[in-house]
């Protein structure tokens, strides 16, 4: 079974302060399985390499649903990160942030 999870930027970076200090990310899995949650630690592991002072939190989808993590924090879809694709994701992700999604 192919894995994949949703990235989404957060907080003052995402929300036009150039000047931020950190990058919020949230990673979401698909579900509390052992492979869902063992995707999204690697995935998280990735992205606190390639994202310069991330800030990472990851929710499972009922989680987030539960919480309304996205609408409450207004945050911005940057992208899916697949088990096929891994590297080249977190790159294509890295690169959206580097550009300035925070002022999308």
């Amino acid at each position: 079974m192919t894995e994949s999870v949703q990235i989404y930027g957060f907080g003052s970076r995402f929300h036009g302060k150039t000047s931020a200090y950190d990058v919020d990310l949230l990673i979401v899995h698909s579900d509390v399985d052992s492979a869902s949650c063992h995707f999204a630690i690697y995935c998280k592991q990735l992205l606190s390499a390639a994202v310069l002072n991330a800030d990472i939190t990851m929710l499972s989808r009922d989680e987030e649903a539960d919480l309304r993590f996205i609408t409450q924090s207004c945050a911005m879809s940057l992208g899916h990160v697949r088990s096929g694709t891994v590297k080249e994701d977190v790159e294509r992700i890295g690169i959206i942030i580097a550009d300035g999604a925070h002022a999308q």
